[in-house]
């Protein structure tokens, strides 16, 4: 199983970043994570280098700037994040939405442990 030192949760559901966090925890996936509640959020905390997250789980429905938005201004941004791997969690993915993410791996909410081993965590 590989351990992130850094994981950053986009989210604007304090459940979700509740029990995705808690998951990661348990499955002992990383040692430090961080939650931004919008695609803005985390863009800003990224462009101003507050963080440099290995892993980012991304929710597509949020308010202010939703995942698909901070997707096109993230690729845009020319970050240089190499080592960064981008996953999209979400109620519900209709074939736009899927066109959108640019072939990232998706979850469906809600996570399970069997949905994070699927993913190879």
């Amino acid at each position: 199983m590989t351990k992130y030192q850094s994981v950053l949760l986009v989210d604007d559901d304090p459940v979700s970043s509740f029990v995705l966090d808690t998951m990661f925890r348990k499955m002992d996936i990383c040692t430090n994570n961080r939650m931004c509640r919008n695609g803005e959020e985390a863009l800003h905390a990224l462009q101003d280098q507050q963080l440099s997250p290995e892993l980012i789980f991304l929710d597509l429905q949020m308010p202010v700037m939703d995942g698909i938005e901070f997707l096109d201004k993230f690729n845009a941004s020319g970050l240089k994040l190499p080592e960064t791997k981008i996953i999209v969690y979400t109620t519900s993915l209709n074939e736009l939405e899927k066109e959108k993410c640019k072939g990232l791996p998706v979850i469906i909410k809600p996570i399970t442990p069997e949905k994070m081993a699927a993913l190879g965590f």
